[in-house]
């Protein structure tokens, strides 16, 4: 399976900035999907579905499958205050996603770490979730 996350210079792909989460599948032709209020051209073999929206998540940042299928999300708690402001009281999270029925849409988010300072990346190794921040 192929997988498309637009993607520009500065900011987090697309399609986490539209708080949705998609998986891609091959097809045929050049094609363009709107999830309102973004369209995207999907070049020739890519095909994009919703496979995750509020209330599951709600503001992700960055995503990282594990073995099994689960998706861990860093989400922002949409807290725009200046740093020192947040690191007294840190206000993000992790999820993990499940997809319980195996239709390739996510069922269930529960919340795997919170009070999270700046969550910048995220990565599932060994049974180990690793969550970066500055």
């Amino acid at each position: 399976m192929k997988v498309f996350i637009p993607y520009s210079s500065l900011t987090t792909c697309l399609v986490l900035q539209a708080s949705l989460l998609f998986s891609a599948a091959p097809v045929r032709g050049v094609e363009k999907v709107e999830f309102s209020p973004h369209t995207f051209t999907l070049p020739d073999g890519y095909a994009l579905k919703q496979v995750a929206a509020p209330p599951l998540v709600k503001r992700p940042i960055h995503m990282y499958f594990d073995v099994d299928g689960s998706l861990y999300v860093t989400d922002s708690s949409g807290n725009t205050e200046k740093a020192p402001k947040q690191l007294k009281n840190p206000s993000h999270r992790v999820l993990r996603l499940v997809d319980e029925d195996g239709d390739g849409v996510f069922d269930q988010s529960t919340v795997f770490a919170e009070r999270v300072p700046f969550p910048e990346g995220i990565l599932v190794h060994e049974g180990a979730v690793y969550v970066g921040a500055p």
